[in-house]
């Protein structure tokens, strides 16, 4: 959780609600952890960097299933994105 709160500081709160209440948010969360350190593994040199460039993209991807399903929860849950 310490990595999306850094990473989006403005959605804490609601972070921490679905991570506390909701299991898939929570391996929503692990995944996008997981990738985020092959990611940093794969930024040493002499990594490939096509490899890299899909990391990249997969953890772009989660961070975007993150925030929707923020968004959506929320929208359910009649609580505004604040």
């Amino acid at each position: 959780m310490k990595l999306l709160f850094e990473r989006f500081p403005h959605v804490q709160a609601l972070a921490l609600k679905r991570c506390q209440t909701q299991e898939s948010f929570r391996e929503l969360c692990e995944e996008y952890w997981a990738c985020t350190q092959v990611l940093r593994r794969l930024e040493r040199p002499g990594t490939e960097e096509d490899l890299r460039a899909e990391y990249g993209a997969l953890r772009l991807r989660l961070e975007g299933e993150l925030l929707r399903y923020i968004a959506e929860q929320s929208m359910r849950a009649g609580t505004p994105n604040d």
